[in-house]
């Protein structure tokens, strides 16, 4: 009987660590005086003009693509930044 309630404890105290991981955070801060768009795996944040914090990212490859939003007859908008970027888990990373 002890030994089935040592497992049953063991069990459900394993199961709350794992329950606990902290999401990756993504910051991104803009330092020039422009207005940026950002996608990140695909979704879309536009008018960014001076910091974007996304919170609970999932640990793994995230694609992100930053661009300068030009504005004008024939504007068309700059890409300034297109990386792969792996999460660990608890972890943030800083573009700028």
């Amino acid at each position: 009987m002890k030994n089935l309630i040592a497992l049953i404890t063991t069990f459900f105290l394993s199961l709350a660590l794992f329950a606990n991981k902290n999401p990756g955070r993504l910051v991104i801060t803009n330092m020039e005086n422009t207005t940026l768009r950002i996608t990140v795996d695909g979704r879309k944040y536009d008018g960014i003009d001076k910091t974007l914090t996304l919170n609970d990212l999932s640990a793994g490859d995230h694609h992100i693509k930053v661009y300068k939003i030009r504005r004008g007859w024939f504007a068309n908008d700059q890409l300034m930044y297109s990386s792969a970027v792996f999460f660990n888990p608890g972890y943030q990373v800083i573009s700028l």
